[in-house]
């Protein structure tokens, strides 16, 4: 494992850590999560969830699947609650993404969580990673207010339903390429969830854009092809419709 394929896996296991805690915990903070994740003896407590530069990478990446919520006040920590979207997507990711789809199949996930903490730790060490080597995350995940009831969001919504049906509908795909296809619709259902819900943000469309390329550029020129096409032009039209310059800033993306 290089320092790249480190900063790349690292998030989605203290994401995993995370939500694993908060299944049994409507609030947390992140010192209340790093005690849990401690060990302790006759010598004292050792912390193990102990690499700081992975923590807002690890917030950033819930936040973006509307799993986590947080709030800070002037004084005090910053406090996480779940977000809207933390039980589908926890079992969407317990389905097809990595390591959420291994701690299910450990007799005990607290010992899988610990021992991958640990590699963790010891490959944090092994490359001599250091703050520096981790940017701040995008702030392209912040949430942005959408009008739901706009007839370009109401469209949009209608057309990445039309491409989510017909490609769960494909039994080649289904066959062929499961993991690609799980990756894809669960994308798209997140697209469609956070247009409904009258809150976006850059990065969520911009998947929903990519999954939609990928399924384009695969089945170009038949019927998922068109339908995809639709659902492309249907999101093209919706973010022209925003005023937000962050949503803006997408239009180059899409052409």
């Amino acid at each position: 494992m290089d320092k790249a394929e480190f900063i790349e896996n690292a998030p989605a296991y203290y994401a995993l850590a995370i939500v694993m805690f908060m299944q049994k915990q409507a609030t947390a903070t992140k010192a209340s999560i790093v005690d849990h994740y401690s060990e302790r003896d006759q010598y004292g407590t050792t912390v193990v969830m102990a690499l700081d530069p992975i923590w807002p990478f690890a917030i950033a990446w819930l936040k973006k699947r509307n799993m986590l919520l947080t709030k800070k006040g002037a004084f005090g920590p910053e406090i996480f609650t779940r977000g809207r979207d933390f039980e589908r997507c926890w079992e969407e990711l317990a389905r097809t993404t990595e390591p959420f789809n291994l701690v299910g199949a450990y007799d005990n996930s607290f010992d899988y969580i610990m021992r991958c903490m640990s590699d963790m730790n010891v490959a944090f060490a092994e490359l001599n990673l250091g703050v520096s080597d981790f940017s701040e995350p995008d702030t392209e995940w912040e949430p942005v207010p959408l009008d739901r009831n706009k007839p370009e969001a109401q469209e949009a919504v209608k057309k990445l339903n039309e491409a989510i049906k017909i490609i769960r509908e494909d039994n080649g795909y289904a066959a062929n390429q499961p993991d690609e296809r799980a990756l894809v619709v669960g994308s798209l259902q997140l697209g469609v969830a956070g247009i409904e819900s009258g809150s976006v943000s850059a990065g969520l469309l911009r998947d929903t854009w990519n999954r939609l390329n990928t399924v384009g550029r695969r089945f170009a020129g038949n019927a998922i092809g068109i339908v995809v096409e639709g659902a492309k032009q249907a999101l093209i039209a919706l973010v022209k419709s925003e005023g937000s310059a962050l949503l803006q800033a997408l239009i180059n993306l899409f052409h």
